[in-house]
């Protein structure tokens, strides 16, 4: 005869890898509800998948292990043990899972029921209390276990969270110690490059805007229908005290600005960059409003600028590139330089101006 128990059992199993509570009969009751979240999050600049319950972000404690964690279950002490070894390394995600990992999903869709747990959760040798600062600090979500991401980043290492761009990202202290890979890939120009060490840029206000050829219809279908191949993204760095010289603006290393500048890039040996171009005069008009930026990542790169002459380019103190949010962009002045061109643009950011050719007899 077939027996139906109504006692709860929470067992904790390893199935392929995964951290799973089973199970729960029809009696149990959900406490909640686990939504997805619009928030796009990162652990040392790759992308996690992440979930909201009650306003705070989760992840879950399996997928830890593609990003450097140990996650281990202790079936005695019922006790999920989370720790970030020395030598612990990030998966190597190919380019195409991280821009998967990154799309941003829309916001309140319901993903899991939310059960009730008696697992321990413990943190380089901690057992945490079951809340931290008003939110769990583990749920059971469908029978996984998720963690708080908050907590997560007190015991791990540094958060910082960008409203403005609705992300949130832990940089674990082997973030500062790792490059990370990267290139641009155009048809007429390939660059592959290092992010190395953060730049600071605390004491500057940043924004950001967009600049086009001065004879560039902005207006035209063509450029509606193919924007990236005339409107060049700018982000500018402004110190308070513009008066002092203190701001630069950048380039989006982009087939806007490729075919803008009739660029062609060389490399002399691995990380050397030497750019050319067969315009006399580039005059650039503003193609966008002008709006306040907060860059989630901001890095300087491997890569070297050099004139064609073969006197390399000062990335001091503003680096010749920086990589802004995992994509390359180039200092217009360096840019000026590594043409044999001045140049004249406006202080606040718009990218109106004009780059042209050094009289070479002086």
């Amino acid at each position: 005869m077939r027996r139906t128990s109504f006692i709860l059992a929470i067992v904790m199993i390893m199935v392929t890898g995964g951290i799973f509570i089973t199970a729960y009969t029809n009696k149990t009751k959900s406490i909640g509800s686990v939504l997805s979240t619009d928030i796009v999050t990162y652990i040392d600049r790759v992308p996690i998948v992440s979930y909201d319950y009650l306003g705070s972000i989760y992840v879950m404690a399996e997928d830890l292990r593609g990003y450097g964690f140990d996650v281990i279950w202790d079936k005695t002490s019922r006790t999920v043990s989370v720790t970030f070894p020395q030598d612990g390394h990030t998966e190597n995600f190919t380019a195409e899972e991280k821009t998967a990992l990154g799309i941003r999903q829309p916001g309140g869709k319901k993903i899991f029921d939310v059960y009730p747990a008696d697992i321990k959760i413990n943190f380089n040798g901690t057992i945490l209390p079951d809340t931290e600062n008003g939110a769990a600090t583990a749920i059971n979500a469908d029978n996984k276990i998720l963690l708080s991401f908050d907590v997560l980043g007190e015991h791990f290492g540094t958060m910082n969270y960008n409203d403005q761009q609705r992300t949130i990202s832990l940089a674990t202290p082997k973030d500062s110690l790792v490059s990370v890979e990267s290139a641009v890939h155009f048809p007429e120009i390939e660059l592959q490059y290092e992010e190395t060490i953060p730049f600071d840029a605390v004491d500057f206000s940043i924004s950001k805007s967009e600049t086009a050829a001065a004879d560039v219809d902005l207006g035209s279908e063509e450029l509606m229908n193919h924007r990236d191949r005339y409107v060049i993204s700018i982000i500018s760095f402004t110190a308070d005290d513009i008066s002092a010289g203190k701001s630069k603006t950048y380039f989006l290393f982009s087939p806007a600005l490729i075919d803008t500048f009739h660029l062609e890039a060389k490399k002399s040996e691995e990380n050397a960059v030497t750019l050319e171009t067969t315009q006399e005069l580039v005059e650039l008009q503003n193609a966008n409003v002008l709006l306040s930026f907060q860059p989630t990542f901001l890095y300087e790169t491997s890569l070297s600028l050099y004139t064609t002459d073969g006197k390399r380019v000062e990335d001091f103190p503003f680096p010749c590139f920086l990589s802004i949010d995992g994509k390359l962009y180039i200092n217009a002045s360096a840019l000026a330089e590594s043409l044999g061109m001045t140049h004249m643009l406006d202080l606040y950011g718009y990218g109106e101006g004009t780059f042209e050719k050094r009289d070479a007899s002086l």
